[in-house]
């Protein structure tokens, strides 16, 4: 697991150690992972790259994204792990969360990526979030509607998709820091010059690598968060951190 978690920050930092690395090669701020659930409800996982991240805020902004996709936050969870085999030891941890929501994952190709985006930005240092690696797993783009690449005043965004998987893998760059601004189209079909399938080059090794520690992570917590019985979890207060 030490070994696991120290991959989760050593991997992506070799990749940003290149000179002009590509943005879906850059390390990203937070890894946020999305797959659809045999009753149609959609699971989102969300590991902090960066130490010792807020939990209240990482809270708040889960709250958001349920906010933004005007759906319910059920089954919430957030914890935080140490990096060193000593709980009360000073090797820094990391903050991670899971929930169910809805909307996510549109039946027509169509993946939300603003939710996400308007949830993470604002926050003030250490903690501000500029690039965001959003996965979709279980997913196969949709030809001319599936979005490949936007550039827009406030934000860049970036696709590739591997059949092997499948999964659809998105880095998203904001340029700006303030919700409200964060603008682009969801789908190639709302782009004015139309737009096509993500790139077929395979995911990234920093991106699975965050992808399967964020699974050894969370994975327990989701299945007892949210299978049937379970009472919801605290819902976070609606109010949003101050900036």
């Amino acid at each position: 697991m030490k070994r696991l978690l120290i991959l989760l920050l050593a991997v992506p930092a070799a990749a940003s150690a290149q000179p002009e690395a590509p943005l879906l090669q850059s390390r990203p701020d937070v890894l946020i992972r999305v797959r659809k659930s045999s009753v149609g409800a959609d699971y989102v996982e969300i590991h902090m790259v960066r130490e010792e991240y807020s939990r209240e805020l990482l809270e708040a902004q889960c709250a958001r994204v349920a906010e933004e996709l005007s759906a319910g936050l059920r089954g919430l969870v957030v914890a935080e792990r140490s990096l060193g085999d000593d709980p009360e030891s000073r090797a820094g941890r990391v903050v991670y969360a899971s929930f169910a929501t809805d909307g996510v994952i549109v039946g027509n190709g169509v993946l939300r990526l603003l939710p996400f985006a308007r949830a993470f930005a604002g926050a003030p240092e250490p903690h501000t979030v500029r690039t965001l690696a959003v996965v979709f797993e279980g997913v196969t783009p949709t030809p001319g509607v599936t979005l490949q690449a936007v550039d827009t005043p406030s934000a860049t965004v970036r696709a590739q998709f591997d059949a092997s998987l499948p999964q659809v893998e998105y880095r998203v760059s904001l340029k700006v820091q303030d919700p409200a601004q964060i603008d682009f189209p969801e789908s190639a079909e709302r782009q004015p010059s139309g737009g096509s399938v993500p790139s077929t080059e395979r995911i990234s090794v920093q991106t699975l690598a965050l992808v399967a520690v964020g699974g050894v992570l969370a994975g327990v917590l989701v299945y007892f968060a949210l299978r049937p019985g379970r009472h919801r979890g605290r819902r976070p207060e609606s109010r949003r951190p101050r900036l």
